[in-house]
Order: structure tokens, then sequence, then C-alpha cells
């Protein structure tokens, strides 16, 4: 009896034994440490552990790499819109940038014979000057309180009743006659910031001068001038060549002058001593009628202006005709 006890105890070892051991198996714990710990991933396949750490890793170099992409791209964006927007602001900058047009003026020269011929009417004088939009105007033979006119200011009559300013007018005195004086006239629509003239060489004879303006038109000086020179055969040890001399020496000194005057001369080739210049009436037009002559001109800085035609006014009320041309500044 014991015998068979003893025999049924052995063979429930023996099958303990056997399950224990197909129980560790179906785990895996080939050697009791658990040191492989494999396992079954939902898919199917077998992933070991330090695979499983490595994937952080990985998902770690793909933020990496997705923020470095992410930064590059943005700054490459960044950089590519940008200059795609300097570009196209510059594009746009240049198609939308407005030319300033070239200042133009309207420039005449009226020897005006102290308005005799006007019976000292000045405003036929005044409607010649803005019937044609003159802008400056350089006068000869202007009297300022003679007799004869009836104690007049020609020059402040005259920008009365032009319409121009009271700053934009000035009278030069060369002689004292007739209980006032006679002379030069600059009338400007824009105001004359300073005034000044000089003597002539003249000897005896009439006193001739170079009358002066410096004009603020529009921010741009312009240095304009006015003169009337003797005539020939006057006498009295007058020189009309010093004269051309001593205006070409005071113009050296100004690079955008404008010169108009009654210059008393036939001879073109005596305006060749005024250095980088050029004359408005080059062809001779006529401006005094009695002697069918060219007295009258204007003469401009090559450096600063161009000049179109001049435009003779036969109806001018006086011994010579008004000639005017428009200018262009071109001086940088």
């Amino acid at each position: 009896m014991r015998r068979k006890i003893n025999s049924f105890f052995a063979i429930l070892l023996c099958f303990s034994v056997t399950l224990c051991a197909t129980g560790c198996m179906r785990h895996g714990d080939s050697d009791g440490t658990g040191a492989s710990q494999s396992y079954t991933s939902g898919s199917g396949h077998s992933e070991s552990a330090s695979d499983t750490q490595k994937l952080p890793n990985t998902s770690i170099d793909n933020a990496n790499d997705s923020s470095t992409d992410k930064s590059t791209n943005k700054s490459t964006d960044k950089s590519t819109n940008k200059a795609t927007d300097e570009s196209t602001d510059k594009a746009t900058e240049g198609s939308t940038e407005k030319t300033e047009p070239a200042m133009t003026l309207k420039v005449a020269s009226y020897n005006i014979f102290h308005a005799e011929k006007a019976g000292y009417d000045l405003s036929k004088i005044a409607k010649n000057i803005t019937d044609n939009g003159i802008d400056i105007v350089g006068f000869q033979e202007v009297d300022h309180f003679t007799k004869r006119n009836g104690n007049v200011n020609q020059m402040a009559k005259l920008a009365s009743l032009a319409g121009y300013p009271s700053n934009g007018r000035w009278f030069y005195p060369a002689i004292d006659h007739d209980g006032g004086e006679y002379g030069l006239g600059i009338m400007s629509r824009y105001p004359i910031l300073k005034h000044d003239y000089i003597k002539l060489s003249s000897g005896t004879a009439e006193q001739r001068i170079l009358a002066h303006a410096e004009i603020d038109v529009n921010g741009t000086i312009v240095h304009f001038f006015v003169t009337h020179l003797s005539y020939d055969g006057e006498g009295g040890g007058s020189s009309r060549a010093k004269q051309f001399n001593e205006i070409a020496t005071k113009l050296a000194g100004y690079d955008n002058f404008i010169l108009t005057g009654d210059f008393n001369t036939r001879d073109l080739t005596e305006y060749k001593v005024i250095s980088n210049s050029a004359m408005v009436n080059s062809k001779g037009a006529v401006t005094y009628p009695d002697g069918n002559s060219p007295l009258d001109n204007i003469v401009y800085s090559t450096k600063a202006w161009t000049f179109g035609e001049p435009t003779i006014v036969t109806k001018s009320y006086s011994d010579h005709y008004m000639i005017f041309a428009q200018g262009t500044y071109i001086k940088k």
C-alpha cells in the first residue's frame, strides 16, 4: 500500500515539474533572468526592448529634423518673401515714381521808351506782359517820378496793373532826369531776394549800367540781369566793347544767368565775349523797326538753360518791339 502511495506521489511530482517547465517555456524565460524581454507587438512582429528605446530617440531626431526643416523653410520663406517684397517695392517705386517737370520761364526784354508812344498809358504795356504770360521781364528806358510821366513810379504802376507782387519788381537808376530818374527795371512773378547794379564804362556820355536781381523761383535761385548799352557814334568816350567785356566779367561769376537788354548793336559777334552763353535772337530778328535792326536780345547761360525761338511783339507801344522766349532750366 505504501509503495503504491509513493509511486503516486512520484508520478504527481513528475507531472508538476513537467507543467512548470512548459509554463516557463511559454513565457520565454529561457534562463530565468528575463533579460531579453522580447514581446509580440500588436502587429504580430517580435520587437526587442532595445529597439523600443530607440523610438523616442528616433522621434527626437525626427522632431529635430522637422524643427530644422521648419526653421529653414521659415527662414528661407522669410528671406524669399523679403527679397520678393523688396523687389516688388522697388519695381513699384520705379513704376509709380513721378518725374518732376523741368522748370520753365517765359522771359522778355522790353524797351518801353518811358511809355511815350503809349501816351503814358502804362496799362497798354502791362497788357503786353500779361497777354503773353511773361514770368520775368527786363525793362529799358524806364522813368521814375519824372515830370513828363506825372511823377509816377513806373515800375510800381506796371507791377500793379499786371498783377505782379510788390516784392517782384525793382527800379535801377542810371541817370537823373526831368526831376526824377531814368534807367532800368526788372519785374517778376516771383520774389526778388536781392538786387544790385554796377556802372559800365561810359565816359562823358549817358551813363550805362548792368542791373541784377536774385530771384527765388520756387526754391531755385535765378540770376537775372538787364542792361542798355551805348549806341554807335554816341561819343563822349563811351565804348560798347568795354561794356560787353565788363558784363562778361560780371557774368563769369554766375552759372545760371539770364541777361536781357537793348544792346544797341547789329553785330551779333560782339556777344561772343560772354563765356558759356547763347543768344535767343541769334538770327537777327528785327526789334528796332526804325533802323531795321536786331538791337534787343536775351542771352543765357548754356550751363543752366535752353531757350526756344523768340517771339517778337510788334504792337509794343514803343520804338522797340518786345522780344520774349521760353527757357527751360537744365542745371542739376
